[in-house]
C-alpha cells in the first residue's frame, strides 16, 4: 500500500507543479484599499487527466476538489481538501510563494519574480462570455508554449494590480494589468490535465492579518 502510494505521488509531481500555478492564479487577489475585494472565496475544482496512469478521481482526491482562499493587502492563502496538496501562502513583502504538501513537513518556496512560462499571446473579450454566481463575466486568455489559461472575471470584484507588478510567476502580473479583477472561473489546459475552477461562494469580510502567519500554518 505504501509503495503504491509513493508511485502515485511520483506520477503526480508534474501535476502538482502545474497545480501550484493554478492556485496562485486563483488566489493572488488582494488590495490595500477598502474599494478592492477583501475576504474569502470558495472554488469547486474538477479535473480531466491526460495521463492514463492517473485518473480524474485520483487527481481530485489528491489535489483537492474544494479550495478556500483568504486575501488581504497583497497577501493570500489557499487551503484545499486534497490529501496531497494542502495549502499555499503568498507573502507580498517577500514576493514569495509557499506551497505545502503531505510529502514534507516544510513548504517549498518559489520566487514569484521568476517567470516560469512566458506568455506567447494574450487576448481579452469586451463582450460578456459567461455568468458565475449572477456576475456577468468577461474572458481573458493567456497562451504559452505548453498551456492555455482562460479567465472569466467580473468588473464588480476589482483588485489593485499595482500590488502585483513583481508577480511574474504564472503571468499573474500580465493578467491583473488587463483584468484588474479576480477571476470567478478559470479553465487551464496543459499537457497533463485540464482543470476547471469555479467560484461557488463569495464571502467579503475584514480579514485578520494573522491569517497569513507562516509559523501558525506550520503548527
Amino acid at each position: 500500500m505504501i509503495e503504491f502510494q509513493n508511485n502515485k505521488i511520483n506520477l503526480l509531481i508534474p501535476f502538482m507543479k502545474r497545480f501550484i500555478l493554478l492556485l496562485l492564479l486563483l488566489t493572488a487577489h488582494a488590495c490595500a484599499c477598502a474599494q478592492y475585494f477583501e475576504g474569502a472565496i470558495i472554488y469547486s475544482n474538477t479535473y480531466k487527466s491526460k495521463n492514463k496512469e492517473v485518473s480524474d478521481q485520483e487527481l481530485s482526491q489528491m489535489m483537492g476538489s474544494r479550495q478556500e482562499y483568504v486575501i488581504k493587502n497583497g497577501n493570500y492563502k489557499s487551503v484545499t481538501n486534497g490529501s496531497f496538496f494542502q495549502w499555499q501562502l503568498y507573502l507580498s513583502g517577500k514576493n514569495a510563494l509557499y506551497n505545502k504538501t503531505a510529502r514534507s513537513a516544510q513548504p517549498g518556496v518559489i520566487d514569484a519574480s521568476m517567470s516560469d512560462e512566458p506568455a506567447l499571446d494574450v487576448s481579452q473579450s469586451t463582450k460578456v462570455a459567461d455568468t458565475v454566481l449572477d456576475y456577468l463575466c468577461y474572458e481573458l486568455v493567456i497562451v504559452s508554449s505548453s498551456s492555455v489559461k482562460r479567465f472569466y472575471y467580473s468588473d464588480k470584484l476589482t483588485v489593485n494590480d499595482k500590488l502585483y507588478k513583481a508577480h511574474s510567476y504564472g503571468d499573474w502580473n500580465i493578467y491583473l494589468s488587463l483584468a484588474k479583477s479576480l477571476p470567478l472561473k478559470m479553465i487551464v489546459e496543459n499537457n497533463d490535465f485540464t482543470i476547471t475552477s469555479e467560484a461557488v461562494e463569495i464571502k467579503p469580510y475584514v480579514v485578520n492579518e494573522l491569517e497569513f502567519d507562516l509559523k501558525s500554518l506550520l503548527k
